[in-house]
């Protein structure tokens, strides 16, 4: 079975790729933003929450022996790291529109297709029969 895609599919699936890529690279960004929040409060001996300790602990094993000016270095990275995480994302989103605004310039098809060959009512009798 072979798929051919149109202009107007292949940028729909683009759109798609580039939607998914984004969805991705937020949760990662927000991971990263919520273990680095955690890796603060550890350094300054505040109340931290359930998912950010878990992530913490995945994404900077080695913290738990460190002083706490490591930590807060960790904790600079994995901050630092979620931003240029954000922006990456917001370049495939950018990508992603230009992509879809492109592939639907040219108008839809439907809209083509249906031009009037006749007049849409006959104008020559006052609605006698």
């Amino acid at each position: 079975m072979r798929v051919v895609f149109g202009r107007a599919g292949l940028g729909n699936l683009v759109l798609i790729a580039s939607v998914l890529l984004v969805l991705c690279l937020m949760g990662a960004s927000l991971a990263m933003k919520a273990a680095a929040t955690d890796l603060y409060a550890m350094a300054t001996s505040a109340s931290r929450t359930e998912p950010g300790t878990w992530l913490s602990a995945r994404l900077a094993p080695d913290v738990p022996t460190a002083s706490s000016v490591t930590i807060e270095a960790q904790a600079d990275t994995l901050n630092h790291r979620g931003d240029r995480l954000r922006e990456e994302a917001s370049v495939a989103a950018l990508a992603g529109l230009v992509v879809a605004v492109l592939a639907g310039a040219s108008g839809s098809t439907r809209n083509r297709n249906l031009e009037e060959t006749s007049p849409a009512a006959s104008t020559t009798r006052n609605g006698t029969v």
